[in-house]
């Protein structure tokens, strides 16, 4: 339980300084990495020495968890859930995480026990991470996703003329943003 609230402490003091992208990214590679840790430990014959091990690698899953993907799972849906449709968009992405953990409890005990994989099942937690990578779209994509009115079932093959290096422009060492300044006449309001 400490260790969730220094965890949860460095999130809240280093989630505006750092790319949510790259942290997202180094909290899944620390959960997949113990993921896997745990359950090459399983695969031993006697586990009675190495379950303290098993226990050390899950508070690193945890942590890494409380880190980056749970405070930044809020934040990063809100920010993307744009437009009169947002509270919709909250609301399903919140109906969806919670039945996703209530999933991951309700069939751990299972798989651990009636399955019989023991700490093995975690072979199965490291697969779904792996899964998480493979989304590779920026927040700016998306955004322009909405922005264009590009049907869900085209996102996988759009491509965006505009965007190239993820919205930046590299003008030597400084990078800027595509920003445009559009002005709007008092008559047309």
């Amino acid at each position: 339980m400490v260790l969730q609230i220094f965890a949860v402490v460095a999130s809240v003091l280093l989630g505006n300084k750092l790319s949510r992208q790259k942290t997202l990214l180094v909290s899944t590679s620390m959960i997949f990495v113990p993921f896997m840790v745990i359950g090459c430990i399983g695969r031993q014959k006697y586990l009675s020495t190495t379950s303290k091990y098993s226990i050390v690698f899950s508070y690193v899953v945890i942590c890494a968890y409380n880190i980056a993907q749970g405070p930044l799972t809020y934040a990063i849906t809100r920010e993307l859930s744009v437009g009169v449709n947002q509270n919709q968009i909250m609301s399903v992405s919140n109906i969806a995480l919670y039945f996703f953990l209530w999933l991951i409890s309700f069939t751990a005990p299972y798989l651990y026990n009636k399955a019989g994989l023991g700490p093995m099942v975690c072979f199965v937690y490291a697969g779904l991470t792996l899964t998480s990578l493979a989304w590779g779209r920026t927040q700016l994509e998306i955004t322009a996703f909405f922005t264009e009115a590009v049907p869900a079932r085209k996102w996988s093959t759009h491509g965006f003329a505009r965007i190239g290096d993820g919205g930046k422009e590299k003008l030597g060492s400084v990078e800027k943003m595509n920003v445009h300044h559009v002005e709007v006449a008092k008559d047309a309001v």
